[in-house]
């Protein structure tokens, strides 16, 4: 069930452009859903002299940026289906990322998936690039090109009031694996299958007594951090670096 559903999604977001030419609604859900962050590209670059810098400007950037995280669920997701399908990966983070995809498949998530111009997308890209920054060592090779900052990046373009629920459920994910490295590979395989078999309905894995978890990676809450500026057809991100905008976007996962 899990694997028919991953695969329904992905196919769903290959037909998507790989501009966001014939998805202007997608637009105007960064304009009216991350407006502080809208605004804080609008700011810095006015602090660092770029006086010219529209609204229209700064909603262009970020939302083919943000578009650019939702095209590359399929190959992200993909490859983490492959490693969940291999049995050599220990079970406890098979179980882990199973969980990750279990959100992709929900219809009505932090970001319900119906959102206008597939903006309810970003959410479940943002927990797959966590997935991969909490996995690490269980990716396959050739999926290499993310880090924490690209997180936290997509972070800054969901909705403001929805960036805690994220930071939680990224938390959830960190604990979860933990949880289940102490438990054993019995307890982990019995919760991958039911998963697997049922990835819409909820789960649950009881900690055992005296558990103290590790504190998951903590994304800043969304907010921005260092200098952000234009320069010719490119974004420059503070702490992130050039990311190509007209020249050729960044691919993701």
């Amino acid at each position: 069930m899990l694997y028919t559903l991953v695969e329904r999604i992905c196919a769903d977001i290959d037909t998507l452009p790989a501009a966001t030419t014939g998805e202007p609604q997608f637009a105007q859900q960064i304009r009216e859903a991350a407006a502080d962050t809208v605004e804080s590209l609008i700011k810095r670059n006015r602090e660092r002299g770029n006086k010219k810098v529209t609204q229209d400007d700064a909603v262009e950037a970020l939302t083919l940026l943000a578009f650019t995280f939702v095209r590359s669920i399929p190959r992200t997701a993909r490859a983490m289906v492959g490693k969940l399908r291999d049995c050599q990966v220990h079970a406890a983070r098979r179980c882990a990322i199973a969980s990750v995809l279990a959100y992709l498949v929900q219809p009505h998530d932090i970001i319900p998936d119906d959102a206008p111009g597939y903006y309810g997308y970003l959410d479940d890209a943002i927990i797959l690039h966590a997935g991969l920054v909490e996995y690490l060592d269980t990716l396959p090779e050739g999926v290499s090109s993310f880090s924490p900052n690209l997180v936290n990046l997509a972070l800054c373009l969901a909705p403001e009031h929805a960036r805690p629920a994220l930071q939680s459920a990224v938390s959830s994910m960190s604990q979860l694996i933990q949880i289940l490295n102490i438990m054993g590979p019995e307890i982990a395989e019995q919760t991958l299958a039911q998963i697997v078999a049922n990835p819409l309905l909820p789960f649950t894995v009881t900690a055992p007594p005296g558990f103290s978890p590790h504190p998951a990676r903590d994304y800043g809450g969304g907010h921005w951090s260092g200098g952000n500026s234009f320069e010719g057809n490119n974004v420059i991100l503070g702490g992130v670096g050039s990311l190509l905008i007209n020249g050729g976007p960044f691919i993701p996962g």
